[in-house]
């Protein structure tokens, strides 16, 4: 008889975490300090229990994500695994039902997570939200600009509230960014794994104001090549971009080549001689509704519309039926209706909720299915870009 509660001993599900993820030995040490973090600053673990012994389990971060034109509550869901001699048993199902369930009672909006494979995730719900790419630039290739000294950059050693408040109000205006609390960044910068060199943030002012932020990391991989990676590379106007770009190229001496996560709205070209390279392997990120009804009231870019809408959910009844979708003046409304124009899964409606694609690309596809009178409305697409990893 499984059981789904909250996960206390944090070894344990530790142990578990680093088979399934192939955790090399000597890193399982930082894996442990990692979730024990997590575990202090309020992160929630949940296992499946048989017999009062663990046998699956995740961690469900807390997110306050922005979605079309919104913040919305995320439970970004992470560390998915099971014991080896208990697979088999249909012990992750009943994991990521009951899930979906707490976060449907704690008032969740969405659920992303990053899949080991589409196909397994899509069948609780989940679908693809991001396509974006890593690109690689050799630092020596980059076209510096020319800029007056009132610009000026520097690595910080502390968040300081500067900091966190520039990133936030970035956050809220920009793609799918999520806010970060002061937890956040101390994780940031404290977790560094034995393969890492470094871990930091690079402020980027004018006139003493700041204008820009990059995070990296700086790691090495198993041939023992030094690896200089962008997680966030955001700016407010273009003569910072161009400084952040003139930061980058100073690295050439040391680094030949960075990695960059950008989204898919990022004009790369005209800063590099070269042509550049997009990197195979990125995995996107995946979302989920949790809870329809929670739509309403929402707000987005694009022109009012009107469709009724079937929805599948296997693993949340509550998703079940046929719903009046609507934006009228620039906000979502969601009603129950009668008949239904076309019918798609949880998965399939997620994806055009976050903006990824709309109803004429599920359509194109077979994700979708006109049933009747359906007159070809539908929702505004966004450039979707998650960069927040768990």
């Amino acid at each position: 008889m499984f059981k789904f509660k909250e996960i206390e001993d944090i070894v344990e599900f530790s142990e578990i975490a680093s088979f399934s993820f192939s955790v090399p030995y000597e890193e399982k040490d930082s894996l442990l300090k990692e979730l024990s973090e997590l575990q202090k600053s309020g992160e929630k673990f949940f296992g499946i229990f048989e017999n009062k012994k663990l046998i699956s389990g995740l961690v469900l971060r807390d997110y306050t994500m922005k979605m079309r034109d919104n913040m919305v509550k995320m439970g970004g869901i992470a560390f998915v695994c099971s014991r080896n001699d208990s697979r088999g048993k249909r012990s992750i199902k009943f994991l990521m039902e009951r899930t979906v369930e707490y976060m449907n009672k704690n008032d969740y909006i969405v659920s992303a997570l990053y899949p080991f494979s589409l196909e397994f995730y899509r069948k609780y719900g989940w679908e693809m939200f991001q396509n974006s790419k890593i690109f690689k630039i050799s630092t020596g290739e980059i076209i510096k600009s020319k800029l007056n000294e009132d610009y000026g950059y520097e690595e910080v050693s502390v968040i300081t509230e500067d900091i966190q408040d520039f990133y936030n109000k970035y956050a809220a205006k920009n793609h799918n960014f999520c806010l970060k609390s002061r937890q956040s960044w101390d994780n940031f910068m404290m977790f560094k794994w034995n393969r890492q060199i470094d871990r930091g943030v690079i402020k980027f002012s004018h006139k003493d104001e700041m204008r820009g932020l990059i995070m990296y990391s700086y790691s090495k991989d198993d041939k023992g090549k030094s690896i200089y990676t962008i997680f966030n590379f955001i700016y407010e106007d273009i003569n910072t971009k161009r400084l952040m770009f003139n930061y980058l190229a100073s690295l050439s001496k040391q680094i030949s080549e960075v990695y960059v996560f950008l989204p898919n709205d990022f004009v790369l070209w005209p800063h590099v001689n070269e042509r550049y390279k997009t990197e195979e392997g990125l995995v996107s990120p995946m979302i989920r509704i949790i809870d329809i009804d929670k739509l309403n009231g929402l707000k987005t870019k694009g022109p009012d519309m009107n469709v009724n809408i079937e929805i599948e959910d296997k693993q949340a009844e509550w998703n079940n039926g046929i719903f009046n979708l609507k934006v009228i003046d620039g906000e979502i409304q969601i009603t129950g209706a009668e008949e239904a124009d076309i019918t798609m899964n949880i998965g399939t409606f997620s994806s055009i909720i976050s903006g990824f694609t709309n109803i004429e690309e599920m359509l194109d596809s077979g994700k979708a299915t006109i049933i009747d009178n359906y007159n070809g409305t539908d929702l505004e697409k966004y450039t979707t870009f998650l960069n927040e990893f768990f």
